[in-house]
């Protein structure tokens, strides 16, 4: 299904230690172009992936804009340790991402 403005979505995450529901609402689409969600519930995040065509290539970025639950700790431990294991696997989806669209036919 493809997604539109307005439409939500629920999972569960673990932060941490923390295992939490959330709930996602997409405020940006544009088909092939722009998605970006913004949670309603859980952790408070938005991300955004946006891909941009350039002859036989397309160049995808992703940013993930996040504040660490749990107050002034969950700061720090966002500094030590959950910014690293973000990029690590914003790193490892992109990836993924990549094998699939080059292996797609």
């Amino acid at each position: 299904m493809p997604a539109v403005v307005g439409q939500t979505d629920a999972g569960r995450m673990q932060v941490g230690p923390q295992k939490q529901n959330i709930e996602a609402i997409v405020t940006e689409y544009k088909p092939g172009e722009l998605f970006t969600r913004r949670h309603t519930r859980g952790i408070e995040l938005t991300d955004r992936i946006a891909c941009v065509a350039n002859g036989d290539t397309t160049k995808v970025a992703w940013s993930v804009e996040y504040t660490p639950p749990m107050g002034a700790m969950g700061k720090m431990v966002g500094l030590l340790f959950m910014d690293r294991l973000m990029e690590q696997l914003q790193g490892d989806s992109l990836e993924i991402l990549k094998l699939r669209l080059e292996t797609a036919r």
